[in-house]
């Protein structure tokens, strides 16, 4: 109830709704008997639909008054992204003019069936084998799949990937340090336009001060093991990284994800130094702004992936838990 009434309070909670519905559906599904199953799914639909209706009743009520609302919480006529933003849609679209070759309500569809393809693993895993962990990494893997792939995305739409990444950070370390990186960076072009570009360097700088340092790393893996977070290194570090870099280099996977994040940094690096000091072509007016979005892509859809199998690694983890504990 508490998050259709978030949903209604704010459309934005819709990154959401994916992971809480495929959640709420699988503990449904985990009651022993097909009884309980049933009743469960009853009563959770039963919860919504009353819940949507008290929330509704007014704009009902009023004749066109929920199709009015309907159009101002989903504003399909401003387009399909908002100036430059890391997504699918605005990256492809020097090489596909997607909005010359589809109609609106062409691209709304395709918006809404490639959003809900990028979420649907980790929806399956949540109603397989729903948890509080599976729970946070459903919300995050959820809100980048709209993010990457959903219609009428704005900038600052990345934010709402990075809650639940942050509530995961005993057990992602290095996606919470670096996803903030190129969430900000994707943001440059909106933030120069609003002259906030020293705010960005300032903030951005202190960032990296503290989540750059391989000791940061060390010292989060730390904070885990001291409260019981132990997935981290057992499970999907090494699953994810390759087994014979780690064995050879000698560091762990996590290290060196750490470590391919702070080299991902100098061609970030590069586009801010070639913008202070080369002007683009006159033709290409918006050069680096494609940079920066098209770079940002690249990295927010490999946190997405690697977020999709670390979440159903979880679940091979708990099954190798308990048979040592029966063992």
């Amino acid at each position: 109830m508490l998050f259709c009434l978030s949903l209604n309070h704010k459309q934005m909670s819709m990154y959401y709704a994916p992971a809480f519905f495929a959640h709420l559906l699988g503990k449904c599904l985990q009651k022993p008997s097909m009884t309980q199953q049933v009743l469960g799914v009853a009563k959770l639909g039963l919860v919504v639909v009353a819940t949507f209706a008290v929330c509704w009743a007014p704009f009902l009520a009023t004749p066109g008054g929920a199709l009015q609302m309907l159009n101002r919480l989903v504003p399909v006529k401003r387009g399909l992204y908002e100036d430059y933003v890391a997504n699918f849609w605005c990256v492809t679209s020097p090489m596909f003019k997607w909005r010359r070759v589809y109609t609106q309500q062409a691209l709304v569809t395709m918006c809404a069936g490639a959003s809900l393809l990028a979420a649907l693993p980790s929806m399956i895993h949540q109603i397989l084998s729903p948890s509080p962990r599976g729970l946070l990494m459903g919300m995050a893997n959820s809100a980048l799949a709209f993010f990457l792939f959903s219609y009428q995305v704005h900038e600052k739409s990345i934010l709402l990937a990075l809650l639940p990444v942050t509530l995961l950070a005993f057990d992602q370390p290095v996606v919470a340090a670096w996803l903030p990186v190129w969430a900000a960076f994707s943001m440059y072009p909106l933030l120069k336009k609003d002259g906030l570009h020293i705010a960005y360097l300032a903030c951005l700088l202190l960032w990296l001060a503290v989540a750059a340092p391989p000791s940061s790393l060390r010292s989060g893996q730390q904070s885990a093991v001291q409260t019981g977070h132990a997935y981290t290194q057992s499970t999907g570090s090494r699953r994810l990284c390759p087994r014979v870099a780690a064995r050879f280099t000698g560091v762990s996977g996590q290290q060196l994800l750490h470590y391919a994040s702070l080299l991902s940094l100098l061609p970030a690096a590069s586009i801010h130094v070639g913008q202070c000091f080369v002007q683009p072509p006159a033709r290409l007016m918006h050069l680096y702004d494609a940079a920066y979005v098209s770079l940002s892509f690249a990295h927010i859809f490999a946190i997405a992936v690697y977020l999709n199998i670390s979440q159903w690694s979880l679940s091979s983890s708990f099954v190798s838990q308990t048979h040592s504990k029966r063992s």
